[in-house]
């Protein structure tokens, strides 16, 4: 059985690796992800649930009013950054995502 080295870039691969589709790769924090997507879903099939299609619209919501954010906004994220001592977020994009996602969220459940 041959020896397989992945490159320099890819530590190592975990799951399931096939050969009909793109292999696409993914960092969070120190780990190195690769993905491929097998048996892509058939929406004729299996349309999406409400549950699926309210997420969507709420990540939808949330790039939009990110992409709307002025600069006082941006200013008022980093100062809560600054001040935040949780793990949860490890980037800072990531928390003004998740304060963007929680405001969108109570927006389309009406709360």
């Amino acid at each position: 059985m041959a020896q397989y080295k992945p490159n320099d870039f890819v530590k190592e691969y975990h799951g399931k690796l096939c050969s009909h589709s793109d292999v696409s790769f993914a960092k969070k924090k120190k780990t190195l992800y690769t993905m491929k997507r097998c048996n892509e879903r058939d929406l004729t099939r299996h349309p999406y649930t409400a549950g699926e299609t309210r997420v969507k619209a709420i990540f939808r919501n949330t790039h939009t009013a990110m992409a709307a954010l002025t600069e006082q906004e941006w200013a008022a994220y980093r100062t809560a950054w600054a001040a935040y001592k949780g793990t949860q977020y490890s980037y800072f994009r990531g928390f003004v995502f998740g304060q963007e996602f929680q405001k969108a969220k109570t927006a389309y459940d009406g709360n």
